[in-house]
């Protein structure tokens, strides 16, 4: 007889399961980092004032320019300071084409000048410039009434505090015949624009640079003495200081 084959069953389709749905993990938010809160520029100046009036010796260099239609008169100071009084400078200057070079020394309340290939010779006072008049004293350019707020740069790779202050920030009864007197700048009027610029050490309070830049009526702050014909005449100034309480050769009176 015929064998019926066995039929084969038919396989059962197996589901394949569909995984959960995972909801997305939320990025944390990030905690803003709070701005450091500054010194005021009053106590910045004020510390900075303190340490600088005790320093031992340090390195300068003084960069000034008047400047008043055609006529621009550029001088450079150089120099270093010894405690207690020993200052020792060049200048470099040029006028009309001309350059003006001489050297300069003060120790206590001896004076010596050298003008360019001349001699040594003693004076009755000093004709170079005295970087710790711009710093020390009653009335200097860090004890300034400001009231502006700092802030926190590099500069040359130091961390300091950098201070600007206007005319807009002058505090009321505030006058600028201080700031001309020690620029050795005549007149007592106020100029039409003005800016101090300062720039602390933040670690040391060492002051490593200042500037200074104003102008105004040529007849309220320019000198007699020089030959200015144009209305306004602008006054600028930039102090760099540097090697402080480092060791040096001494400054000693170059003739007896």
């Amino acid at each position: 007889p015929t064998q019926i084959p066995t039929q084969t069953p038919t396989p059962t389709s197996t589901s394949t399961p569909i995984p959960p749905t995972v909801s997305p993990t939320p990025s944390p938010v990030p905690t803003p980092t709070p701005s450091p809160v500054l010194p005021s520029s009053a106590s910045i100046l004020k510390k900075s004032q303190g340490i600088m009036a005790d320093l031992n010796s340090f390195h300068y260099e003084v960069e000034m320019q008047i400047k008043s239609g055609d006529f621009e008169l550029p001088m450079v100071y150089k120099g270093r300071f010894e405690a207690p009084e020993s200052l020792y400078q060049t200048l470099s200057a040029n006028m009309f084409g001309l350059s003006i070079t001489g050297d300069f020394i003060k120790i206590g309340d001896d004076y010596y000048e050298k003008e360019f290939m001349g001699e040594w010779a003693a004076t009755g006072e000093f004709e170079g410039v005295d970087p710790r008049e711009f710093l020390t004293g009653e009335d200097n350019l860090l004890s300034l009434p400001i009231e502006s707020e700092p802030t926190k740069l590099d500069l040359d790779g130091v961390e300091v505090y950098k201070i600007s202050w206007g005319l807009s920030d002058m505090v009321s009864g505030t006058s600028s015949a201080g700031i001309l007197s020690l620029l050795d700048v005549a007149g007592d009027g106020m100029p039409t624009d003005m800016l101090l610029e300062y720039w602390i050490d933040a670690e040391s309070s060492h002051l490593r640079k200042f500037t200074i830049s104003m102008e105004g009526d040529a007849n309220d702050m320019g000198s007699p003495a020089l030959p200015i014909e144009a209305d306004t005449v602008t006054i600028s100034m930039e102090l760099h200081l540097t090697a402080f309480n480092e060791e040096g050769e001494p400054i000693v009176a170059p003739i007896e």
